[in-house]
């Protein structure tokens, strides 16, 4: 979960990074533009008063106010079935790192544990880099021998590619009878 340093309402009110006014902005402007045209030709060319009740503008201020209400809940539903999905992510790494430690009929090489930890540690790690369209290369380096890093970072998608190493670790060990495929 991503956890910014509280600001004072003043600066978040001009925070930049993560705000939707760069969007905003050019839109902004041509309605403002838009706007100043509409009064200077009204107030030039066209000398016609019109005479409005604010009727109108109460039917669709409550109208953009229900839209409005809708789409913030939908993103919020969004953003919170997206934190769940992570958690449950996190939690089931946790739990199958403990199953690798207590399930085996005998005890595994710490070498082969560490090597199935490594790799599911990473999978977290690339699964953020894919989401967010950066680069893994750091987060993924420190996790992962340089020739299975290779593979991953020569795949297109690498949380995919990890889950098979996973697989294939998981095969290699049933095949030994290190681990009980029934249990």
């Amino acid at each position: 979960m991503i956890i910014r340093p509280h600001l004072h309402w003043f600066r978040m009110l001009l925070a930049w990074r993560g705000s939707v006014l760069p969007q905003l902005l050019p839109r902004l402007f041509l309605i403002v533009g838009i706007s100043i045209a509409a009064v200077a030709i009204h107030d030039h060319l066209f000398n016609i008063t019109v005479n409005l009740s604010t009727t109108p503008f109460s039917l669709i201020g409550i109208a953009l106010a229900v839209f409005l209400g809708f789409r913030n809940n939908a993103s919020y539903d969004r953003w919170w079935e997206a934190r769940k999905l992570w958690g449950q992510l996190l939690n089931d790494t946790r739990s199958m790192t403990r199953q690798l430690l207590t399930l085996p009929r005998e005890p595994l090489a710490s070498d082969e544990v560490q090597q199935f930890a490594h790799v599911l540690s990473a999978l977290p790690h690339a699964l953020r880099h894919q989401l967010r369209k950066t680069a893994p290369d750091e987060d993924l380096a420190a996790r992962l021998p340089a020739p299975l890093l290779e593979r991953v970072m020569a795949s297109r998608y690498r949380p995919t590619t990890l889950m098979l190493v996973l697989g294939e670790w998981v095969q290699r060990q049933a095949r030994a009878g290190a681990i009980d495929p029934m249990a």
